[in-house]
């Protein structure tokens, strides 16, 4: 541009007819400046456009596989074995086959019925032979405590000390203090006085009919009465007296009687009964495999003794003692002394009873 600029200064200058110029034609050059056209470089800062990375995370959308175990679902065969439908013959199972002659259900050897039955027909381990067996009862005049029996008169009556379960009665404990508590008709009869708590039993007045009568063993008194010096005295020469006048009295015990040791006791109380024993018979229930090594010995109310057994065989039963004069009391504590005095077994005093007959002195 500045080049157009003095070509056309110098054009201005020249002359067609090469006539010089007048001083006042010449052409004053203008001093003005010309503005500077020259372009200014933008220093604007461009932004930068570059597009900045996204580092936000990518979630992963890979899916995860299922690991919960799938359940089998094949069904499971059952083995429960098919039982056989035929009867198998076999003894013990409780029907009697063809080639047996009996089966009570089992292949064992039974030596008793089971309690409670007095008898009883079961069968051998082979099934081959009928056993007619027995067993205890209540009422058996056995002492089987393994069935909670604490006393056995040999009868199921109540009213006689031992009660129709087996089980000892409050005969001493639950009775009269004095006739006021007896029944217009009634005495207060035996009440101990040397045992604490021990009571009497209201029992009739009067004499019964066929009291005074004669009686034995082979020549029994009418019922309700009992025959005074029974055991003590020669058939027939007893004599009846009211039935109340004897009791029985019971201990049910379970006590070890040690091998050639210490003596054991047992003790009991009589009560309403008259004034002085005459009959004394003891009945023991011993666990001991010779009785022959055993003293037992019996004490009265009034610490009076007399022997029961002194190394003789047992297998139970009646046993007659003599204790005392005859005048003693007859209620009050009556106590057993039973030692082992030969060394080698030892045994069990299972339980003891007493029947006193009364009289008055």
């Amino acid at each position: 541009m500045i080049g157009l600029f003095l070509m056309a200064l110098v054009c201005m200058g020249c002359s067609d007819d090469t006539k010089p110029q007048e001083a006042s034609d010449v052409s004053v050059a203008d001093s003005t400046p010309f503005p500077d056209t020259t372009p200014v470089p933008d220093t604007t800062p461009v932004p930068d456009t570059t597009p900045v990375p996204d580092t936000t995370p990518v979630p992963d959308t890979t899916p995860i596989p299922d690991t919960t175990p799938i359940p089998d679902t094949t069904p499971i065969p059952d083995t429960t074995p098919i039982p056989d439908t035929e009867p198998t013959p076999l003894c013990g199972n409780g029907t009697t086959d063809s080639d047996e002659v009996c089966d009570d259900g089992n292949t064992v050897i039974e030596t008793a019925c089971s309690y409670g039955t007095p008898t009883c027909t079961l069968c051998n381990a082979d099934c081959s032979v009928e056993l007619a067996l027995v067993g205890d009862f209540c009422g058996d005049e056995v002492l089987n405590t393994v069935d909670n029996e604490a006393c056995d008169d040999g009868n199921t009556a109540d009213g006689d000390g031992c009660s129709e379960a087996c089980v000892i009665e409050p005969q001493c404990s639950e009775g009269c203090l004095d006739t006021s508590a007896c029944a217009a008709n009634e005495l207060c009869f035996g009440k101990p006085k040397t045992v604490t708590g021990a009571t009497g039993q209201c029992e009739p007045k009067g004499t019964p009919p066929g009291t005074g009568d004669s009686c034995g063993s082979l020549k029994p008194c009418p019922e309700g009465l009992a025959c005074l010096g029974e055991y003590i005295w020669a058939d027939n020469q007893g004599f009846c007296v009211a039935g109340w006048q004897a009791k029985d009295f019971y201990s049910s015990d379970n006590a070890a009687i040690p091998d050639a040791g210490a003596t054991i006791t047992s003790s009991l109380v009589a009560c309403g009964l008259a004034t002085v024993p005459v009959d004394i018979v003891v009945t023991l229930h011993l666990d001991h495999p010779r009785p022959e090594d055993l003293l037992v010995i019996l004490e009265d109310p009034n610490q009076e003794q007399g022997t029961v057994l002194d190394h003789e065989d047992y297998t139970g039963g009646e046993l007659v003692a003599f204790v005392g004069s005859g005048d003693n009391t007859v209620n009050g504590l009556w106590t057993l002394h039973v030692t082992d005095t030969v060394s080698g077994e030892a045994g069990t005093l299972v339980g003891w009873s007493v029947y006193l007959l009364s009289n008055f002195d």
